[in-house]
């Protein structure tokens, strides 16, 4: 891999959104581990509406967090990805929102995805680097540049 591949992913959306997420994600928990707990406090009719706010604050943290990864691995999705981070995180308000904290770190990572902008030209699949072709003299087949010899025809490439 290139080092310019590092360079052109959204370093600072990624962080944000994963951090946002597991706010969204611990406060969901804390949701509904209260509506186990039988005769919450004061109002006992409070189990059932805590249990459905933590299960989408679970949903919408996790939504996020996988998210954040897609948009590590897919920069060139980043317009997307962003769009989905700020309306699961601006959703993530009716599962708690991370003490709002979360909402709002999601919210700016989200813009701060759709707003990236890469350096130069993100590769499509950065495990496979396609070596530059030339074309053979004798058989005009494509061949590597640094082959020393054409694949399709075997005459040496050296001379040319």
């Amino acid at each position: 891999m290139n080092g310019e591949y590092y360079e052109d992913r959204p370093g600072l959306a990624v962080a944000l959104t994963i951090f946002g997420g597991l706010l969204v994600l611990t406060w969901g928990a804390v949701l509904l581990s209260f509506a186990n707990v039988p005769g919450y406090g004061f109002f006992p009719g409070l189990s059932a509406p805590l249990g459905g706010l933590g299960s989408l604050g679970l949903l919408f943290g996790v939504l996020l967090i996988l998210l954040a990864a897609l948009l590590y691995r897919n920069p060139s999705a980043h317009r997307g990805c962003g769009i989905a981070i700020v309306l699961f995180s601006l959703l993530s308000l009716f599962g708690g929102s991370g003490v709002v904290v979360g909402l709002v770190l999601g919210v700016i990572g989200g813009l701060a995805a759709i707003f990236f902008e890469p350096s130069g030209p993100i590769p499509v699949n950065p495990l496979e680097e396609s070596p530059v072709e030339d074309a053979c003299p004798w058989c005009d087949a494509p061949v590597p540049s640094d082959a020393p010899r054409c694949p399709s025809c075997g005459r040496s490439l050296e001379s040319s």
